[in-house]
């Protein structure tokens, strides 16, 4: 593979020349020779503004034609850059793609930026090379930064993992004295400039080029962080994977947390331990719930916004939210519930009609069951939000003044390969989250969503729009994050799609018992005899985990369970007949008030 290292497409930024001095078996070209003799930036114009080029332009233009025709056989080329602020060495790519992200990789780099064409125009030189990437070195002057370029330049750095940032916004400058550095995070509401006044920032951001002079009247162009590509290790393919759509292997939930930047559960009134999805540490995480705790305990209104995919049966694993917003409801909270028959529609090909039917019979009716309330409850439809027209009006414009706050490459990094489809359903799913604070609803008011932890970058998508947003200003949502209740066959979360790995609400006796004695993992030994002497292991015996989560309310009678298991005391088939008792008590009680709950739809998709 052919590399290429320009330098000095900016005849002011020198930086490159010192390095290719040290490099003299890479193949080395001068940007802009005529402007690097006349110590200027540019003769004409911008040469990396000047891109595809033109023959018959002016000077830039037609170096810019020239170093096209000069750079075609190249695979890789890397463009040299220093700046006048004190940055740390990144990269910067135009356009992702798996074969530019592979090079990064390769590099070695530890942070790399992904530049939008309302910056660049689409006429920097990387935009038309076959892969290309521009290496911003450092200050001017600063020497140091030799040696790490060029063992990036010869693959020679050993960095593990890469943070991917994409620019959102240009920050225009209003003060003159810059308080803030490159890629130190930036809040909403912090001062990042002073002078005759003070200039604070309009939204969450890292901020780049930080008081660049090439760039006159910017302070710093804002980003965001996407992600962090991790280089591959041998022990990936026993890692667990955590996404929108999928969930499978043995989760770590500490690991888990850590990545996703949430904390661990505040301490609870005294009320939350009366629940044993709390009590249990099966609500484990939380983000910003404090300010949720704060408005309860201060009597203030509060709103819990959550959805449902109307998709195959409802199973014990929708139980385990529902069982949290019937909690939250009785403690006086306002409850939200979306039905998202528009991204069924979207991206799993279910009609409109066979949505509202899925919703109602597998969803609505399980939820009054179980103990929702007409009161205080709004049920909705994302393809028919209100029969008001001032709120449904409000609803979907919010969710399209979104979009002007998200790039494409956010979206692609939550939900990889995208689709319109996709896209239009994270921006009803921002309006679902957010809406309710408009004053059509219920105005500025705290708002929180209980989910596992694969919904966390719906979460925080959304907040990042909101943060961004213009003419209004939204409380942050929260959120807390419960583990997910493992699939039959032990790993990963029940699957509507995977009838083997979930028992539903609607199971018969006789299809209980089965699907427990066949498929609920064992934590056991192989024989009995084994079992007796060694003991079995409950944290993983899904038998146990479904007592702990739902089916033992008594902490007692669970650590008995827990003791006697381990023991060996107790045997598999034994703590398998315990869970059958109790689930099919559990279901013929919830299958009768499931028939008597057809009486009250009305009350909840009437208005």
């Amino acid at each position: 593979m052919k590399t290429a290292v320009i330098v000095c497409l900016h005849g002011d930024e020198k930086y490159g020349l010192e390095v290719t001095k040290e490099l003299p078996h890479i193949s080395f070209f001068i940007g802009n020779p005529r402007a690097l003799k006349e110590n200027k930036r540019f003769i004409d114009s911008d040469l990396n503004r000047s891109f595809p080029g033109n023959p018959n332009g002016n000077y830039e233009e037609k170096r810019a034609y020239e170093l096209v025709k000069e750079l075609k056989d190249f695979d890789y080329v890397i463009d040299l850059h220093s700046s006048s602020n004190d940055c740390p060495v990144f990269g910067i790519i135009t356009k992702p793609n798996k074969d530019k992200l592979e090079f990064t990789k390769k590099l070695g780099l530890k942070r790399l930026v992904i530049m939008p064409e309302f910056f660049s125009f689409g006429k920097a030189l990387i935009d038309y090379i076959k892969c290309g990437i521009s290496l911003e070195v450092g200050p001017h002057e600063r020497k140091e930064n030799v040696d790490e370029v060029k063992k990036i330049i010869e693959n020679k750095n050993k960095n593990e993992d890469i943070e991917i940032f994409e620019v959102i916004e240009i920050v225009k400058k209003e003060q003159e004295n810059i308080i803030i550095k490159n890629f130190e995070e930036i809040k909403k509401g912090q001062v990042i400039a002073e002078g005759k006044g003070k200039q604070v920032a309009e939204f969450d951001f890292i901020p780049v080029l930080v008081n660049e002079k090439a760039y006159e009247g910017i302070l710093c162009l804002a980003c965001k962080k996407l992600y962090k590509l991790s280089k591959p290790n041998s022990d990936m393919k026993k890692e667990f994977k955590v996404t929108p759509y999928e969930v499978k292997g043995k989760i770590d939930y500490n690991k888990l947390a850590r990545e996703f930047g949430i904390k661990q559960m505040p301490k609870l009134p005294p009320m939350f331990n009366e629940n044993v999805l709390f009590r249990r540490g099966v609500v484990f995480a939380h983000r910003d719930f404090e300010r949720i705790l704060d408005a309860l305990k201060n009597k203030k209104k509060v709103v819990l916004m959550t959805g449902l995919m109307p998709s195959g049966k409802f199973h014990l694993g929708h139980m385990l939210l529902a069982q949290q917003f019937i909690f939250y409801q009785k403690l006086g909270v306002k409850l939200y519930i979306a039905v998202a028959d528009l991204e069924a529609y979207n991206t799993r090909q279910v009609s409109l009609e066979e949505a509202r039917k899925v919703a109602i019979d597998q969803y609505l009716l399980n939820y009054i069951a179980l103990g929702l309330k007409p009161e205080n409850c709004d049920f909705y439809f994302q393809s028919e939000r209100s029969q008001d027209a001032k709120k449904s009006n409000a609803y979907y414009r919010l969710a399209s003044n979104f979009s002007r706050y998200a790039t494409f490459n956010e979206f692609k990094a939550v939900y990889g390969k995208i689709s319109p489809g996709k896209m239009d359903s994270s921006l009803l799913q921002a309006s679902d989250m957010y809406h309710a604070q408009l004053p059509e609803f219920e105005n500025i008011v705290p708002v929180f969503i209980p989910v596992g932890t694969d919904q966390d970058p719906h979460i925080r998508i959304a907040r990042d729009m909101a943060s961004r947003f213009k003419g209004y200003k939204f409380i942050p949502i929260s959120a807390t994050y419960h583990i997910f209740l493992p699939a039959l066959k032990g790993e990963g979360k029940m699957s509507s799609s995977d009838p083997t790995s979930y028992i539903a609400m609607t199971d018969s006796p006789q299809e209980v018992t089965e699907k427990i004695k066949k498929y609920a993992f064992s934590g056991g030994q192989a024989t009995t005899q084994e079992h007796r002497k060694k003991g079995g292991n409950p944290d993983v015996d899904v038998s146990y985990q479904y007592l702990k989560m739902f089916f033992e309310p008594d902490d007692r009678k669970l650590k008995k369970i827990h003791n006697d298991y381990k023991s060996g005391k107790l045997l598999t088939s034994e703590l398998k007949e315990i869970l059958i008792e109790k689930i099919n008590s559990f279901l013929k009680h919830h299958q009768q008030e499931r028939e008597k709950a057809r009486k009250q739809i009305e009350k909840f998709i009437s208005h």
